[in-house]
């Protein structure tokens, strides 16, 4: 939800280094349609995949792709929002 006042439902989201964390199912949840989770290992990608087609995100499951980030395959500017789901692991968690 930190990211809701950031990005539009519209916004082109690429999640470079995906893993298999559920934020991409969670950011499909919330009406983010337009996302593509890349990563080096295609098992973690299968892994997405099986989680997002599992909720119901087929679209967003047939968007992700074993790639090397440093040599994508999408034409410069395409994205609108680059998520680096690594640097808010290492943000400490917000008190209530």
């Amino acid at each position: 939800k930190i990211l809701h006042p950031y990005l539009q439902p519209s916004d082109r989201i690429l999640l470079p280094g995906c893993g298999d964390a559920p934020l991409s199912s969670d950011m499909c949840e919330d009406a983010y349609s337009q996302i593509v989770c890349v990563d080096c290992a295609s098992s973690a990608v299968e892994r997405t995949r099986a989680a997002l087609a599992k909720r119901g995100h087929s679209g967003a499951a047939d968007a992700c792709c074993a790639e090397d980030v440093r040599s994508l395959s999408f034409c410069s500017g395409y994205f609108d929002v680059v998520l680096d789901k690594g640097c808010f692991d290492a943000l400490p968690a917000a008190h209530s």
